[in-house]
């Protein structure tokens, strides 16, 4: 059983309909910790519900002016101290944007979850951090803000979906749900419905800050009327009826949201969403599907004229896919038994000697169903392996095992207690008559090899190499191609009766971007600026990147654009194939949707010349395939657009740009060195190589 010691911000009551989004998130963690048999104890305002033990800090009776942050933030550490003094805390996790004014100086590990965007933050918030504070991102978008060299982790926010349902017959009425301030933009809503001659409802609360307070008796007060009505706070059934009976939520703010729980809710509710456009509600709301961004206050009440082309059906369905707290709440476990393991390592060798000792078990993976029912633990495991790629991650191995594996998928699955500490998918095939093992993704994808964490890589080889030495998947044999040359598998020693060889794998070119744009040789940046300035001559030059409006667009660009980059060459291109187009229609989808995605199309005025397409994960970026149209050979698009995808992993702070395998002269342009990677191979004669039985695999 774990302690969680869970720090809200000093200033706000933490309940289940908490207005402010921090504060939700800390009710739900709270209660999914006591509800997983742990122990939960939150400090928080007087004032507070919680499902766990709370230590109150006392409520300032005064307005929220600087005395009385002094005074709460004073009261919060003395909570904490003595927290920390009396209980076995394993973890202690913040979230109040002034955090870092109060986190207690200790050995127990803190995990700060940034709820505000990276630049409202104190700049020494990423910078003499001290080594057991660990920062964590609500959104992929919040993520690519934080400043470049800062490692940051992504757990992406969450709602009961289960607790909100659409109405039967919404009424006609636009309602804005949350905080009444400045940077909410409550006053333009007020505008854009009046503009579009439909009722607004406000629901929300004025926190007694001299200048919310001041907004609301200046802004929203005055213009308060029959089709303009402030209904204050709402909780509960009350709040789930008027989400659900809304034509549509409005999201007006003016600075960029991290996340948005009350547009999670609102699609949950089957209600559209009218917002501006930002980064992490592009990740939530699917534009022209379940709600509409928009770029310019004008454009409001222009999209509350559209609300009939969306569809309040989708809303739901997209919610109940991507909005449910279930994967949030399983991820932050995840997260701080991983935390307490490592700290525990390092206070006692002796424990951690003890528990590495708990044999791992095996589970196997036979079906595609095996693999969807591991998703979220299986996110986990590939964030924290040293050793992962976006090939090994399920938004890429899910869509390949659905197009390609059939009915030959095996592998198994490595655990100690409810931890996934390996994953290994493999597919049976033959080769000149040899039953062969290979790792799923063998064929389209690079960097293929076990997903294992750091400190049980070495358990979870020697398991996997006993049990092919032992037939428990069906061949003696398997290559894995493309591994690391610093994976401790290359190393492992075979089991008795088998023997393992390791050789040279493919060369992968890479260009190293820690210094930025000056890794691109001198030529070559010449070069670019001569290109870009002949294809502004050919028409006006942007860059697009997908959005959920665009992402099938630009799909069907790559296709196009790569078969004709190929059709000049005599051949058809590697996604000519039905079955091909039909897997990457699903991986880009996926990818997409976590925020792996690198996509750029170039446009010359409004005609996609060029197109490419790659991943981002871990600070490197991943060049998979390009496509260009053969009309604009002369102004060299394909040249342009990796140019871009350059500049845009730079900006998203990545430290490599990997070309993948293959020696192309054109990636030695761009200053690429070669890494090479090994190929490893276990030979073993079985005496009864068949599937695994109950005696093999539990």
């Amino acid at each position: 059983m774990l302690t969680i010691l869970t720090v809200s911000h000093p200033l706000s009551v933490v309940r289940p309909d908490s207005v402010g989004g921090a504060e939700q998130i800390v009710s739900t963690l709270d209660r999914a910790i006591v509800a997983a048999g742990h122990r939960s104890i939150v400090v928080a305002p007087e004032g507070s519900l919680c499902a766990g033990e709370l230590l109150p800090i006392a409520t300032h009776a005064g307005p929220l002016d600087t005395a009385a942050f002094y005074a709460c933030h004073d009261s919060c550490r003395r909570q904490i101290a003595c927290a920390l003094a009396h209980e076995a805390v394993d973890v202690v996790h913040m979230h109040g944007i002034d955090f870092i004014d109060y986190a207690p100086r200790t050995d127990v590990p803190i995990l700060a979850t940034l709820h505000m965007w990276p630049n409202a933050y104190p700049a020494r918030v990423f910078t003499n951090r001290r080594r057991q504070v660990h920062l964590q991102c609500v959104s992929h978008a919040q993520q690519r803000a934080c400043p470049r060299g800062v490692e940051v982790s992504v757990i992406p926010n969450g709602v009961d979906v289960d607790a909100f349902s659409p109405a039967s017959a919404p009424e006609d009425f636009v309602l804005v749900l949350g905080r009444i301030c400045p940077e909410k933009g409550v006053h333009l809503a007020i505008d854009a419905a009046r503009a579009a001659r439909m009722p607004l409802v406000i629901a929300g609360t004025v926190f007694p800050y001299p200048n919310h307070q001041h907004y609301f008796e200046q802004a929203i007060a005055p213009r308060l009327g029959d089709d303009v009505r402030f209904v204050g706070p709402l909780a509960g059934s009350a709040k789930r009826r008027m989400l659900a009976l809304a034509r549509c939520v409005m999201v007006p703010s003016l600075v960029r949201e991290t996340s948005s729980l009350s547009t999670m809710e609102a699609l949950a509710s089957g209600t559209p969403v009218i917002a501006f456009r930002g980064p992490a509600l592009e990740e939530i709301v699917e534009q022209g599907r379940t709600g509409w961004l928009v770029d310019a206050t004008d454009d409001l009440p222009v999209a509350l004229h559209r609300l009939s082309e969306l569809s309040r059906e989708a809303c739901r369905a997209s919610a109940v896919a991507r909005c449910s707290a279930a994967p949030m709440t399983q991820r932050y476990l995840s997260a701080y038994g991983r935390l307490a393991d490592r700290q525990h390592a390092r206070r006692s060798p002796v424990t951690a000697t003890s528990a590495a000792a708990t044999p791992i078990r095996a589970t196997p993976l036979a079906s595609v169903g095996d693999l969807e029912r591991l998703v979220e633990p299986w996110r986990e495991l590939a964030n924290c392996c040293p050793w992962s790629t976006p090939f090994q991650t399920p938004e890429w191995l899910l869509p390949w095992t659905r197009n390609f594996a059939g009915g030959v998928l095996t592998g198994a699955a490595f655990w100690r207690g409810t931890r996934l500490l390996g994953l290994v998918p493999l597919v049976a095939t033959r080769r000149n008559g040899e039953a062969l093992l290979q790792m799923a993704g063998t064929g389209i994808s690079d960097y293929l090899s076990p997903l294992a964490t750091q400190d049980s890589v070495s358990e979870v080889s020697a398991c996997l190499l006993s049990m092919i030495a032992d037939g428990a998947f069906g061949a003696g044999s398997v290559e894995i191609e493309q591994i690391f040359p610093d994976h401790p598998l290359l190393h492992a020693v075979a089991p008795m009766g088998a023997t393992a060889s390791v050789s040279s794998g493919e060369v992968c070119p890479v260009v190293d971007l820690s210094r930025g744009g000056a890794a691109i040789p001198e030529h070559m940046r010449a070069n670019l600026r001569y290109y870009w300035r002949r294809a502004g001559r050919r028409g006006r030059a942007r860059i697009d990147v997908p959005t959920s409006m665009s992402l099938c667009e630009l799909t069907d660009a790559l296709f196009t654009l790569h078969a004709a980059r190929w059709s000049n060459r005599g051949s058809a291109g590697m996604l000519a194939s039905a079955d091909l187009q039909s897997f990457h229609r699903d991986a880009i989808r996926a990818l997409h949707a976590q925020g792996m995605l690198a996509m750029h199309a170039l446009r010359l005025d409004d005609r996609i010349v060029a197109i490419w397409y790659g991943m981002a994960w871990k600070r490197r970026a991943y060049f998979y395939l390009a496509g260009f149209d053969p009309e604009y050979g002369d102004v060299s698009p394909g040249t342009l657009v990796i140019d871009a995808a350059i500049q845009r992993s730079v900006e998203r702070g990545a430290s490599t740009f990997d070309f993948l395998r293959g020696t192309d002269p054109y990636k030695y342009l761009w200053g690429a060195r070669d890494t090479q990677t090994a190929r490893w191979r276990l030979n073993a004669c079985a005496r009864d190589a068949q599937r695994p039985g109950a005696s093999q695999v539990a």
